[in-house]
């Protein structure tokens, strides 16, 4: 039981880290089961956003980029 607090606290500092935080995205995205679940997840809080900004008229390329920044996923920042 210690060891597995001791593992989740680990994670969570870690994940306060930007190289810790795009260590773990790309983790979740890479594991077979959980990354279909991370990349579906990731896909709908980038879709609402994202068509917000097309029909306001910006610019498909623009709007994916201010798109990808404001995701909490640190992949959809850089490439993976």
């Amino acid at each position: 039981m210690v060891g597995g607090v001791g593992v989740f606290v680990g994670i969570k500092q870690a994940c306060k880290n930007p190289r810790g935080k795009y260590f773990f995205d790309k983790l979740l995205l890479g594991l077979p089961i959980l990354a279909s679940c991370s990349a579906r997840s990731l896909w709908h809080a980038l879709r609402e956003p994202w068509e917000t900004l097309i029909t306001s008229g910006v610019p498909i390329l623009e709007g994916l980029s201010i798109t990808a920044r404001t995701s909490g996923n640190a992949c959809s920042k850089k490439r993976c």
